[in-house]
C-alpha cells in the first residue's frame, strides 16, 4: 500500500489522501489493485487471475484517468 500510494501522486499527479480510487492494472493484465482513502486508513483489493487476463479499459492506452460516479 505505501508504494501504491506514493505512486498516485508521481504517476497521476492526485493526492491519495482525497477519497478517490486507483486501479492499477500489472503489464500482462493478470492482477489488479484498487486502492481508496476510507477516511480512517487505506483500503486495498487484491485479485490475480489463475488464468486470462483482464480485459483493457480502452485500446493502447497505458495510463488512464476515468471519471466515475455513483447514481443518486
Amino acid at each position: 500500500m505505501d508504494r501504491l500510494s506514493r505512486l498516485v501522486p508521481w504517476e497521476l499527479g492526485k493526492e491519495p489522501l482525497s477519497g478517490e480510487i486507483f486501479l492499477f492494472m500489472s503489464r500482462f493484465r493478470k492482477q489488479m489493485k484498487i486502492l481508496g482513502f476510507e477516511g480512517d486508513g487505506f483500503s486495498l483489493y487484491y485479485k490475480w487471475l489463475e488464468k486470462g487476463a483482464f480485459k483493457p479499459l480502452l485500446p493502447n492506452h497505458s495510463s488512464l484517468t476515468l471519471r466515475l460516479s455513483m447514481p443518486e
